[in-house]
């Protein structure tokens, strides 16, 4: 074969070469580009369902345009009102488990009133894929309650210790509402404790319906009813 041939054979292979290794590198950076895009809409639609329940909670309306991406990391969400900082993580933990965004993620509260950033947390992504588990308990505001809704409190702290996943708290009572917030487990449901024997099925019924609610959301996964 002549040196010339040869020559030509080799400058065909390199091209050759080069051609494959351009192409798969565009496909590469497209399929990266999709996947990019694919989270930004993830995250985007995660942030949009968290402010429409905060907004469903407090009842208000929410402003047009409600997530803004600022940056690839960064987005902005205008909930036009105040926040409770226990239920946007929960939401936030929630939305993000439920789309599969495995990825830690920092959020922070901010107040225009003040011009100050008011509270803050950093998530790990290995707490966003928990159970969630809904902790319902009974305390008591009728009378004399001596120790009843500490001792509960007390029972209720350590029962968490030994269960891993997200805590959702439901609360009967009051002071026992309190008694539980004061232990970092401030509860995103409320209900009032009977004050007769007649609103007991009541309120029974009303705990199902939400617990069953909650359940279809997606936003429990198991129940835990706390007695004494």
């Amino acid at each position: 074969m002549k040196n010339t041939t040869v020559r030509l054979v080799v400058i065909l292979g390199i091209f050759a070469i080069a051609g494959i290794v351009v192409v798969q590198t565009y496909w590469m950076l497209r399929a990266w580009d999709l996947k990019e895009k694919q989270l930004d809409q993830s995250i985007q639609i995660a942030l949009q369902n968290t402010a429409q329940k905060l907004a469903a909670r407090k009842k208000v309306t929410l402003p047009d345009n409600t997530v803004k991406q600022v940056s690839s990391d960064y987005y902005f969400v205008n909930i036009n009102d105040e926040i409770d900082a226990n239920w946007l993580e929960y939401y936030l933990r929630t939305e993000f488990m439920q789309l599969q965004i495995g990825l830690d993620f920092e959020y922070a509260i901010y107040d225009c009133n003040t011009d100050k950033m008011m509270y803050g947390n950093y998530i790990k992504a290995e707490s966003n894929t928990e159970k969630i588990i809904c902790a319902i308990v009974f305390g008591s505001d009728q009378g004399l309650v001596g120790k009843f809704n500490d001792l509960l409190k007390d029972f209720v702290l350590k029962s968490f210790d030994e269960l891993n996943g997200i805590k959702n708290v439901w609360a009967i009572g009051e002071r026992v509402k309190y008694l539980l917030s004061d232990i970092g487990y401030a509860p995103t449901n409320l209900f009032s404790v009977p004050n007769s024997v007649n609103a007991i099925t009541p309120l029974v019924g009303e705990i199902l319906l939400k617990s069953k609610e909650a359940y279809e959301r997606g936003d429990i996964d198991e129940v835990y009813i706390f007695y004494n």
